[in-house]
């Protein structure tokens, strides 16, 4: 993976394969072997899947525009309310000094707080529209990549130490994320993904009756 790019990847032959790339830092969640056996046996079948890949990225975009519409912190670590300095502001109406710190902050500069992983509205764009400039989706007969090329994604989602800003998943992992009371997990996701595959191969095989 290319640095700042965050992916979640489905192809031949590590299918199911997540992870997070940079610089002396790879956090590869989980590969999914049933998941690899099923889709193998799925392109076999049928040889191209690259339509059920694109309902599947319908389904991720679709899916994650969840995140970018919570009205809390979620399962998230809040946003910091210690005071600092916002020195590296431009504009002197921001170069100050934040009692409230940078919860604070972002609801005098953006107008809100929440959702967290939500600021200049990049990140969800990247996430949630296949238009998007950002937008990772890659297609073809037997290979699926969706991510973001957003370079300061990986910091919210890589399992690294870090010291300032917390983790923040905004890609599904094992663990899952909290959406609208509900956590979206990457089972209910692979259950989804297959049905989409399952459906798609059958109907391919009755047209080839």
């Amino acid at each position: 993976m290319e640095r700042g790019r965050t992916r979640t990847k489905i192809r031949r032959p590590r299918i199911g394969k997540m992870a997070i790339d940079k610089p002396n830092v790879k956090a590869e969640i989980e590969n999914y072997a049933r998941f690899q056996k099923f889709l193998e046996s799925a392109i076999k079948r049928v040889g191209d899947l690259s339509p059920a890949f694109n309902s599947i990225a319908n389904d991720w975009l679709k899916n994650n525009r969840q995140i970018f519409k919570l009205k809390s912190k979620g399962q998230y670590q809040d946003l910091s309310t210690k005071p600092f300095v916002a020195f590296w502001e431009s504009d002197k109406r921001f170069r100050k000094f934040w009692e409230g710190g940078y919860k604070e902050f972002k609801r005098a500069k953006y107008g809100f707080d929440y959702p967290i992983l939500k600021r200049t509205g990049r990140l969800e764009a990247s996430m949630t529209d296949r238009n998007s400039p950002d937008s990772v989706i890659v297609i073809d007969a037997t290979a699926l990549v969706m991510g973001t090329n957003v370079e300061y994604g990986v910091y919210h989602q890589s399992l690294a130490p870090r010291k300032k800003i917390p983790y923040r998943p905004f890609i599904i992992t094992k663990e899952g994320i909290k959406t609208g009371g509900k956590y979206d997990t990457w089972q209910k996701q692979k259950r989804r993904f297959v049905r989409i595959i399952r459906t798609y191969v059958q109907r391919q095989l009755k047209k080839s009756i």
